[in-house]
Parts: C-alpha cells; structure tokens; sequence
C-alpha cells in the first residue's frame, strides 16, 4: 500500500480534514453561484413567474442530489471501514461500484428523448428557413413518417399520433403534398388549417387535442407567426414568454413541438441570429 492510499491512517486529523473538507466547499460554492446565475438571467425577463418557476424546480434537483448523496455518504463510509480494516481490494471494489453507478444514474436521468433519433428531440424545437424553401413540404413529410413509424434519412422515429397545424395552407394544397409524398393516408396523422393563437385559445386547443390522443408524439405549428400573441412586442422578454407557454405543453405531456418560423435576410455566421425575432426564442427553446 503507497502512500497516497494509506494517507486516512497516517495523516494528522486536522490537515485530513482540511484535505477532504476543501473539495467539498468548493463543490458547494459552484452549484450556489450555478443557482444564482439562474436567478439572475431569468430575473432579466422582468417576470416574476420564471423566478418562482426556479424555487418550484428546486425539489426535484433535491431529490436528484439526495441520490448522488446517497451514494457518495454511503460509499465514503463503506471505504473508509474498509480502509481501517486494511482491505485495499475491498476499497477499489466499493469505489468501482459508486462510479460506474453515479454513471448509470446519469445515463438514465440524463438521456434526451427523440421523437426523430438524434435529430428532433422531445420538448419546444424550431426550424427556420428561408420563405418557400420547402419548410413545409419537409415537416409534412416528417409528420407523415413519425405517424407510420417509418424512418426519416436512415434515422428511427418514435411512432405515434401526429398532429400538423398547417395554418398558411387550405385543405387541398394539404391533401394534394400527402398524394405526392405517400401512397397511403395516415390514420393517427391530424390536420388543421385553422387554430387559435397564444392571446385566446390555442393551449386550450392543443391541450385538449392532447388528453383526446394520449399517444400524441409530434405537433407541428406553421408558421410559428401566425399563432404569436406579442406580434407587436420585439422584446427578449416577449419573446422568452411566448415559447416557454408552448415549452410547458411540451414539457408537461412529454412530446416534441416543433414551430416552424422564418429567418432574416441576414448574412450572419450564426445561422440562430438569422431567426426572425430576438434570441429569446432560442433561449426557451430546447
């Protein structure tokens, strides 16, 4: 046994303290000043909901962090009983098992979601593109694809009932893409050319959409203009606001919605500043 594995037994208490209790502190000090950088770039919405939302959300990191105590208290214990009693093999053992379980509570907690594999994950997501590049031909496609189950370039999808609300197309421009991109019609793909906008009843809508089709995987809004409630507000904080009403949807019935929106005549090497609207859309975005 060298010396850095021995040093429990040999090192003065107090400079053994000062070695682990360091660390320790440190770790503390990060995840406050994490919190605080929360607090602060949300409180710059001027919105007192996102504040509370931080304080709502605290349990639920709690809870993650009684884990990673659990582990880290327990196996702490464990190796230092194991290290008075002199058994190094037992040691690396213990150690070896809260790694490679701290790595598999991380991968289960952490992994992302897909509706399209790699490509179009669970929660609020946004694709820009030029006016009549074919934004819409593309989603219509994906929408049709997801609701068969079928893959999209090679990628697996998550099968399930689709919903595309259409809203700068009538029902036989709809109709006449789904004759020229699939042989046959979806049963659990839906469509809309009309819905309410983010100032009345669009949530309402989608909501009750959602607890009628439980299955629901993907909606599709286009464009995401015309369903906006501050056309006229070019803040950050509006911005911020309106995504995040959709987010929350997405977020509460674990389903990806996807807003189609359009880009500026803008050469800028940032493809995300070239969305119409300021980056708070990108900020709530996933």
């Amino acid at each position: 046994m060298n010396k850095n594995e021995n040093f429990m037994g040999t090192m003065p208490v107090w400079k053994m303290i000062a070695k682990l209790s360091v660390p320790t502190v440190i770790i503390t000090l990060v995840m406050a000043i994490y919190n605080m950088a929360d607090v602060f770039f949300i409180g710059k919405t001027n919105n007192a909901d996102m504040v509370n939302a931080i304080s709502v959300c605290m349990p639920v990191f709690t809870i993650v962090q009684a884990f990673g105590t659990l582990v880290g208290a327990g196996g702490c214990t464990a190796i230092s009983i194991a290290l008075g009693k002199g058994e190094t093999d037992r040691t690396k053992s213990i150690s070896a098992f809260c790694f490679w379980f701290c790595m598999l509570l991380g991968v289960v907690l952490g992994t992302p979601r897909f509706c399209i594999n790699s490509l179009l994950p669970q929660g609020l997501c946004i694709l820009g593109g030029a006016s009549k590049i074919g934004k819409s031909w593309l989603v219509l496609d994906w929408v049709d694809k997801v609701a068969k189950g079928e893959s999209i370039w090679g990628m697996e999808t998550k099968q399930g009932t689709t919903l595309y609300l259409c809203l700068e197309d009538s029902f036989q421009r709809v109709q006449h893409r789904l004759y020229c991109i699939s042989e046959e019609a979806t049963r659990n793909a839906y469509y809309a050319t009309t819905a309410g906008t983010l100032a009345d009843n669009l949530l309402d809508q989608i909501t009750s959409f959602l607890l009628s089709h439980p299955d629901t995987v993907l909606i599709v809004v286009d464009t995401f203009q015309l369903v906006r409630e501050n056309c006229n507000d070019p803040s950050y904080a509006g911005d911020y606001q309106e995504i995040r009403k959709l987010k929350q949807i997405a977020d509460e019935y674990r389903i990806t919605i996807l807003l189609v929106h359009h880009v500026r005549k803008l050469n800028d090497p940032d493809p995300l500043n070239r969305l119409s609207g300021t980056t708070g859309l990108i900020g709530a975005a996933d």
